[in-house]
């Protein structure tokens, strides 16, 4: 799952970041990082995937289809197609030290040209 779908998750379900806060005495800004990629703590991911009531590797991934702060919800993926952004298996093969720059170009660009 990205991002995007847990928080949806989250909402639709009614789990806010401040419950997994006060369960794991961590600020909400870790957990935010977490729930973006920024931050990979094992245990805070295990929190939120019980939070969801979804395992742990239907959540964060198992590993073997890549870092899964590449994935567009599917709702966007014909939007990305039409404003030609890169494909995800392109951004995926960019170097470890540009993939920060890169999730944030790909997020500014998605909200930017959502607006229209």
């Amino acid at each position: 799952m990205n991002s995007f779908e847990i928080k949806s998750l989250m909402k639709k379900i009614g789990v806010s970041q401040e419950q997994i806060v006060k369960k794991l005495g961590i600020t909400r800004g870790y957990v935010n990082h977490v729930i973006h990629g920024k931050r990979s703590a094992r245990r805070v991911r295990q929190a939120i995937s019980d939070a969801l009531g979804k395992s742990y590797e239907k959540v964060w991934g198992d590993g073997k289809d890549g870092n899964q702060i590449f994935s567009v919800p599917e709702e966007y993926k014909e939007k990305v197609k039409k404003i030609g952004l890169p494909s995800i298996h392109e951004l995926a093969t960019v170097s470890e030290k540009f993939k920060n720059n890169l999730r944030g170009i790909l997020r500014l660009t998605l909200l930017w040209n959502m607006r229209i």
